[in-house]
């Protein structure tokens, strides 16, 4: 009988000149939870291109953030250019900042672009946010030209920037709109609207909780509650339900004076699951340019804690 091997992963390999130490130890200093694997050196050898190396270092394996990759002292018979780099996906704008700061220094200026840089040895990476494809996935084709048109007046991404501009349209200012595909189905997702205990767990960005005072799921009814910051700020919140259709639509009335908005929320079935479209009418283009540096961040997250809720309740 025989048994299943787990396939070994792909590792990518570095070549440098006689400078991988440095490099490697330039990496682990920017990249936590990092470290040296194995070192392997120059054996005797009578190679002309490995004339007087014995001993030296030949291949460090490391990892990077869990990920395996070896750096090779090969020689300066080749150069590393674009059409290889790495990526780095980050959870927020701080980790964005962090890992351009760290690797752009004493890197090439004039190959920074759209979130791609050249470090101090020549090797190019890419420090994008993690989920940034879901920017370009709105069935409105000119919302996902807003976010190329902004990404290339970048080099170093700023996510909110990127949010903004698949959120807001010229065409209706007083609009923010998100939409992600979730590998749902529309009834299970409604479900998670639905249901009071559920709708509190998610409800709200990364970070935030809530409480209920009032929740009358029905045409006309009232949802009266408070959600509650990191910091254990109390947010009052005065939401009237004006349309249920399951499980297709919700329409919500924010009744609070301080940012007053009608959400329309549309589940759509699509291939590989449902759209979910969320549509914040403030009807005044003023409140959105107030709300807009954070709102349409707080939407993703609040679909990132959604899909978490719903994976949670397919397991129970």
């Amino acid at each position: 009988m025989s048994v299943a091997m787990e396939p070994s992963p792909l590792v990518p390999c570095l070549w440098f000149d006689r400078n991988a130490e440095e490099a490697v130890a330039f990496y682990l200093s920017v990249f936590p939870d990092s470290r040296i694997v194995e070192t392997t050196r120059y054996p005797c050898s009578d190679h002309p291109a490995h004339e007087g190396r014995e001993g030296e270092v030949l291949v460090i394996r490391f990892e990077l953030r869990g990920s395996p990759l070896l750096a090779l002292n090969g020689g300066p018979f080749f150069q590393f250019n674009e059409a290889v780099s790495l990526t780095v996906e980050c959870e927020t704008q701080e980790e964005i900042d962090r890992y351009w700061t760290a690797l752009a220094e004493d890197g090439a200026p004039e190959a920074q672009q759209c979130g791609w840089l050249k470090d101090r040895f020549g090797l190019s990476w890419q420090i994008v946010p993690k989920g940034i494809s879901t920017l370009f996935r709105h069935d409105n084709p000119n919302a996902n030209e807003r976010v190329m048109r902004a990404m290339l007046e970048m080099k170093k991404l700023d996510l909110a920037a990127l949010q903004a501009a698949a959120a807001v349209s010229p065409d209706r200012p007083a609009v923010i709109r998100s939409v992600r595909t979730i590998p749902r189905s529309p009834e299970e997702i409604f479900a998670a609207f639905a249901d009071r205990e559920s709708l509190a767990r998610w409800w709200g960005p990364s970070g935030f909780s809530s409480e209920f005072e009032t929740f009358d799921f029905r045409p006309g009814g009232d949802w009266i509650f408070d959600m509650i910051g990191p910091d254990g700020t109390r947010y009052p919140n005065e939401s009237r339900f004006l349309a249920i259709e399951p499980p297709r639509r919700l329409v919500i009335e924010h009744l609070r004076e301080v940012h007053y908005f009608l959400l329309t929320i549309t589940l759509t079935p699509r291939e590989g699951g449902t759209s979910i479209e969320w549509e914040m009418d403030f009807r005044d283009p003023e409140e959105v340019t107030k709300v807009l540096p954070y709102v349409p961040r707080c939407n993703e997250e609040l679909f990132d804690r959604l899909e978490a809720e719903l994976a949670r309740r397919a397991t129970t």
